[in-house]
């Protein structure tokens, strides 16, 4: 491209360097100046979308928690003999989604049930699952004698897939002793 030079008279007689002409410098500016806005704009949605992921991640976490207390407070409400109890858990306790379920998708809710106190080994475990898909089951039924044990350690968990196909896990724990809260054998 040709740069075209105009002299005026004025200039040739005082010796001044020449005058370029400016036409389509305005363009250039304008253009220059739609693409800082373009990536002030670009920044702007990034943040936001960071914004929206951690707002939705803290609704699933509020979410587990309750679904996480709302099963504490059912525990809570049974016989000890109900709760050491794996074939209760699974056909009266598990069988119905708990509150606040429906606001995660896929949760997996675990109850593990352990002798608080008690020397290792000497008290098998209980362990009971309910699926994403509604289904119950009872993983490790214990060796009978969780009823014998004065204090139990409940162990709940909500396990769920979370946005961008995430693992997450929420825990809430219990000690519950015989007598204690749940009050009646």
């Amino acid at each position: 491209m040709h740069s075209i030079l105009l002299f005026s008279k004025a200039n040739l007689r005082t010796g001044s360097p020449p005058e370029v002409n400016s036409r389509g410098g305005a363009i250039i500016e304008a253009v220059m100046a739609m693409a800082i806005v373009a990536i002030f704009l670009s920044g702007i949605h990034l943040t936001n979308s960071h914004v929206l992921q951690n707002v939705r991640s803290s609704l699933e976490s509020i979410a587990a928690t309750r679904l996480l207390s709302g099963r504490g407070e059912q525990l809570r409400a049974l016989t000890w003999t109900q709760l050491t109890d794996p074939s209760y858990l699974q056909s009266n306790t598990l069988n119905v989604a708990a509150d606040g379920s429906g606001d995660i998708g896929n949760v997996v809710e675990t109850i593990n049930i352990t002798a608080y106190l008690a020397a290792a080994g000497t008290v098998t475990p209980i362990k009971v699952r309910r699926a994403a898909n509604g289904t119950v089951t009872v993983v490790n039924a214990g060796d009978g004698t969780m009823q014998n044990q004065s204090s139990i350690r409940v162990d709940l968990t909500a396990n769920w897939t979370g946005k961008g196909n995430r693992p997450r896990t929420r825990q809430a724990t219990l000690i519950v002793g015989q007598g204690g809260i749940t009050g009646r054998r």
